[in-house]
């Protein structure tokens, strides 16, 4: 069975372990196609993209406010090297040149922190539909 993979940037460890937390809670409750999630962080993004160039990862949520990068630039950076790469974009600042500029720059979608868990679980639901090629539950 194939894991799916997450990615999960932000430089605060509370934000970090409530995403982690609420995607588990929501697989666990059936949510999802996928039934197996690995999940891995980075707090900054020179982790991040360390970690999307030496690892497998089928999605992204990525905050733009970091403290050794923009989050507009790495998910630019991610763009152009892994095209293919699904990256929803994380920010309290929910700006309208934030959500047009992540959107511009490649991103999938764009959550506002504080997020539910609704939000949460459309995105990877997005995800999933949009990779319906790849079977989750049967791989």
């Amino acid at each position: 069975m194939k894991k799916m993979v997450v990615l999960i940037i932000d430089d605060v460890d509370y934000t970090r372990q409530l995403l982690r937390n609420s995607i588990l809670h929501m697989n666990a409750e059936g949510c999802f196609t996928c039934t197996q999630f690995r999940i891995l962080q980075a707090s900054v993004g020179s982790e991040a993209l360390d970690t999307i160039r030496n690892r497998e990862v089928d999605l992204i949520f990525l905050d733009i406010e970091l403290p050794d990068m923009n989050g507009i630039d790495i998910l630019r950076e991610m763009k152009t090297e892994k095209p293919e790469l699904h990256i929803v974009m994380l920010s309290g600042e929910c700006t309208s040149d934030n959500v047009r500029d992540s959107i511009a720059a490649g991103a999938s979608g764009f959550i506002a922190k504080p997020f539910s868990g609704e939000k949460v679980c459309a995105a990877i639901k997005n995800f999933e539909k949009s990779h319906k090629k790849l079977s989750w539950s049967n791989l």
